[in-house]
């Protein structure tokens, strides 16, 4: 959901890697196991669904206790692409344990819609392979577990997020990847289902002044709306969570107020959007 992609990576070692698009990326994937190890709901949805189409096999853990006891019952999974901030086992945890007690070294990728300071050189420190911030492009995520399933060694650059806000309300380019248009509708209509719950608790958490939760919700609303690149709601979301991060409670409201503004632009644009999509498609509502 963002105004760019994040920018692809150079790799000096594999050129071979870099020729075709995703279709070729997607190739070199079929028939790998991975281990999905994320808490939110659609965003298990969108990589399930991309890892899917390139023909691999995916297991979903809800946390990183739940991935270490996958791994536990079968460790035979080529990746695992692991979220860093999970409840009861955040990623951090997870890979330690997967690492120094289970003594594993299967590729972990490290995903996270923060770009902490240290945190790429934390996740390299304690065994993960590769480090990615949400969004990315579907093809940009083919290059990075074919490079790991190819035993090339991943070279980092600093990843810049474009928070320019654009004119539109959203952009469906990075769904459309996927040229599914009834998956399309389903993360749409996901969308539409829980943003309004899921704003209301952050109204709710602000007015108790629980600020961490506040964080929390607004980072999983970011996760969302970064997908859709809708940009002006990213960008109000990103300072909620600047905002609840210093506990400064006097510029949430305000901040809250422009955010339910926002989603009700995105709102009523996206259900014309889906009608039009159900009517010439024949998608079921």
């Amino acid at each position: 959901m963002i105004d760019n992609f994040i920018n692809p990576r150079r790799f000096s070692n594999a050129p071979s890697l870099f020729a075709g698009d995703a279709k070729n990326y997607r190739s070199l994937l079929k028939g790998k196991k991975f281990l999905v190890a994320e808490d939110n709901e659609v965003n298990q949805k969108v990589i399930r669904h991309v890892l899917q189409k390139a023909g691999g096999f995916v297991d979903i853990a809800n946390n990183g206790l739940e991935a270490v006891s996958l791994l536990k019952q079968n460790n035979d999974y080529h990746l695992i692409i692991m979220d860093l901030q999970m409840p009861e086992m955040d990623g951090y945890d997870a890979t330690k344990y997967i690492r120094t007690v289970m003594k594993l070294s299967i590729p972990i990728i490290a995903m996270t819609a923060s770009a902490l300071e240290g945190g790429k050189s934390k996740c390299i420190e304690i065994g993960m392979n590769d480090y990615l911030l949400k969004p990315f492009d579907f093809t940009f995520l083919y290059k990075r577990i074919s490079l790991l399933l190819n035993d090339n060694l991943v070279n980092y650059s600093e990843e810049v997020f474009n928070n320019q806000e654009s004119k539109n309300l959203y952009d469906l380019c990075l769904l459309k990847e996927m040229d599914d248009n009834e998956y399309i509708s389903e993360i749409l209509t996901m969308f539409l289902n829980n943003t309004p719950a899921e704003l209301q608790e952050l109204q709710e958490a602000y007015v108790s002044k629980q600020f961490d939760t506040v964080y929390k919700l607004a980072q999983t609303l970011k996760g969302i709306t970064q997908l859709l690149k809708a940009n002006h709601l990213v960008n109000i979301l990103i300072k909620i969570e600047e905002n609840a991060k210093a506990k400064n409670g006097g510029s949430l409201a305000n901040l809250i107020d422009q955010a339910n503004e926002a989603y009700k632009r995105i709102e009523r644009a996206l259900q014309e959007h889906l009608k039009n999509v159900h009517a010439t498609f024949g998608i079921a509502v």
